[in-house]
């Protein structure tokens, strides 16, 4: 099993080439996404916006923060 951190670099990736095709507004909309998703889709507890590891925290403030 991939951690959630691991595969934040894949939505942070996904921000910037959304952020170098259509502008600043709407990277800060995909890092916002990207970031819920993450943690709704990927970390424990599934379908939640609850985090409980320390990692996941790290990694949802960090592609947050990115954008």
């Amino acid at each position: 099993m991939v951690a959630a951190s691991n595969l934040a670099f894949v939505f942070l990736a996904f921000t910037i080439v959304v952020a170098e095709l259509a502008g600043r507004t709407p990277a800060l909309v995909t890092a916002l996404v990207s970031a819920m998703s993450l943690n709704f889709f990927l970390t424990e507890p599934y379908l939640t916006l609850a985090i409980t590891k320390v990692d996941d925290v790290v990694a949802f403030f960090a592609l947050a923060a990115a954008g």
